[in-house]
């Protein structure tokens, strides 16, 4: 009989959370450590560009990019913060495909959030060590907690 799979993901932002999706997509059990007493973003917006959005497309994250997500369209434009024109904003990847959103950073994060079971995004853990065998690897937290 084989084990199911783990995977402790230390940190709660975009890439974590992406990434602990991704391994719960694929039936991995995937846990959230975060060192922050929640998880959350500052920051202003993000541009996600079309590659990107083809990932959270196949995480099931579609129309849940489409609810926070503003599309940026043909015609829009990159500006300097004195108001200077810069270039166009290139909406399309290589095949054509056109698919750019614009967001609040605290937007992407609820999303991807949402994409993991509650239960397993963990915030208030703060990693301070690493050790690894040849069987198993574990993560030590700074509130006497491993995973």
């Amino acid at each position: 009989m084989s084990e199911r799979l783990t995977a402790a993901v230390v940190g709660g932002g975009i890439g974590g959370l992406a990434a602990a999706a991704a391994l719960t997509r694929a039936g991995i059990e995937a846990s959230v450590y975060e060192q922050a007493p929640e998880i959350g973003e500052i920051g202003a917006g993000v541009l996600i560009g079309p590659n990107s959005v083809r990932l959270l497309h196949r995480l099931g994250l579609a129309e849940a990019i489409d609810e926070v997500g503003g599309w940026v369209g043909e015609g829009s434009t990159y500006y300097r913060h004195d108001g200077t024109k810069v270039a166009p904003v290139m909406t399309t990847d290589s095949s054509g495909w056109a698919a750019m959103y614009g967001m609040h950073r605290a937007d992407l994060v609820d999303v991807l959030r949402r994409a993991v079971p509650g239960h397993r995004v963990r915030p208030g853990h703060r990693a301070v060590s690493f050790t690894q065998d040849a069987e198993n690897a574990r993560v030590t937290f700074e509130n006497g907690t491993f995973a």
